[in-house]
């Protein structure tokens, strides 16, 4: 889970947000993925394509932190290279536009769902394949679409997504279970979790040396 630094209410951290994070992510996913099946997810604080964006067109787009020609190219740009894909747009194709994950307090856009798409699940392209190990079965916005959102979904200005995997065959975490490191977690759940994450490559730092 990450969360992408934001570039600026006047653009200050624009050129270390695109040259130098952007690069990083970059070359740690790419890292990543030739080792096994990659999930990134988190605020990303980038609105990618025109459906990802209430007022698309609205002159100061271009000057906005999230909205920038310059992000929204290096992130198109991070998708390509590491042969990644949104996974909510990749599954929902033309009826992801119009939904969103954040929602400005200041101008209490929330109940008239003029938002952004910031967070997202970034997921391997071979996990969208038939028959893939790790396969993406589902991908939501915890929110309301259309006229209204559903603010009880809303945690300040931000929603809940969620991701729905399937392990083919199951034997596989439950091999992983089996291992010496998993003897003393408290619940269940973590125990399936931190299986999950030794055969998924996720990414999970807050920066970037």
């Amino acid at each position: 889970s990450t969360y992408v630094p934001n570039s600026g209410e006047k653009l200050q951290r624009l050129s270390f947000r695109t040259e130098v994070w952007d690069a990083k992510v970059l070359e740690y996913l790419s890292q990543l993925q030739a080792k096994k099946p990659v999930v990134w997810t988190g605020d990303l604080n980038v609105a990618h394509l025109d459906g990802d964006i209430w007022n698309c067109g609205a002159k100061h787009l271009a000057k906005s932190a999230g909205t920038t020609p310059e992000e929204r190219q290096s992130f198109s740009k991070v998708l390509d290279e590491t042969k990644m894909a949104d996974a909510f747009r990749k599954l929902h194709g033309e009826g992801a536009a119009n939904w969103y994950t954040y929602w400005s307090v200041r101008a209490q856009n929330g109940p008239w769902n003029r938002g952004l798409r910031l967070d997202y699940f970034v997921c391997s392209e071979g996990m969208f394949d038939e028959g893939a190990g790790v396969a993406v079965q589902d991908c939501r916005m915890l929110s309301g679409e259309g006229e209204a959102v559903e603010l009880d979904f809303i945690a300040i200005d931000h929603c809940a997504i969620s991701l729905t995997l399937s392990v083919d065959p199951p034997s596989q975490c439950d091999a992983l279970l089996k291992g010496p490191h998993f003897g003393t977690l408290a619940t269940p759940v973590g125990e399936q979790l931190l299986a999950l994450q030794r055969i998924l490559g996720f990414i999970c730092f807050s920066s970037l040396d």
